[in-house]
């Protein structure tokens, strides 16, 4: 990212306006959006409650000092290892990824973005929250702050087609709105895991990444 490093504060702008600016370059003869773009079916509905067919997008602050710096864009096929790419969905993944150059998010600036580099293929067997992980669903009134959590990130695992953690150690928990939670998670695997790892509620806007703690060749 250049020219424009946005504030963190800004994070959920600068998504939306990733995701607008993807949109816009993903249009389809009859004025439609790529589900892989829209998150949508082929229909003008929204896709199937579960359905993860569409990109993760994330903004992050590398460095730590405050402003963002990276803006991840990452196929549905490398998160979710259910998901089956076709020839076209590659294709129109390159063809729309490798045209973002732009990015206007109002008052959090103009984004001028480097061309698309290959996602790092992270592996390893412990793994650390790099954004907070939230739920997909709220605890029932009185639960376990600590046991819903890791329940609810084993079962996002196998939803994911990720073998079933051997460890699940919550780092915090904080309390959301109407009752939800965010978390911090340490996640142990038997064998080594190849990333990227995104899980839970907001996983398709950068929520829930983990990062590999001592990375594998």
């Amino acid at each position: 990212m250049a020219a424009s490093r946005p504030l963190s504060r800004d994070r959920l702008t600068v998504l939306r306006a990733v995701r607008a600016a993807l949109m816009s370059l993903a249009r389809t003869a009859d004025g439609g959006v790529l589900p892989l773009f829209s998150g949508h079916g082929e229909g003008p509905g929204p896709a199937r409650p579960g359905d993860h067919r569409h990109v993760y997008i994330a903004a992050l602050d590398d460095d730590g000092d405050g402003r963002l710096d990276q803006i991840l864009v990452m196929a549905p096929w490398r998160v979710d290892r259910g998901v089956a790419p076709t020839d076209d969905n590659r294709a129109d993944f390159a063809r729309v990824t490798g045209r973002l150059a732009l990015v206007r998010a109002g008052a959090a600036g103009v984004l001028t973005l480097a061309p698309p580099l290959p996602l790092p293929g992270e592996r390893g067997r412990v793994w650390l929250s790099r954004t907070p992980y939230r739920p997909t669903r709220h605890p029932a009134k009185g639960a376990d702050a600590a046991t819903f959590v890791v329940e609810d990130v084993r079962r996002e695992c196998a939803r994911r087609g990720l073998p079933a953690p051997s460890g699940a150690q919550p780092l915090m928990i904080r309390p959301g709105p109407r009752g939800g939670l965010s978390a911090r998670l340490c996640l142990s695997f038997t064998e080594p895991v190849a990333g990227p790892l995104l899980l839970g509620r907001d996983a398709h806007r950068g929520g829930g990444l983990f990062s590999a703690s001592v990375p594998l060749d």
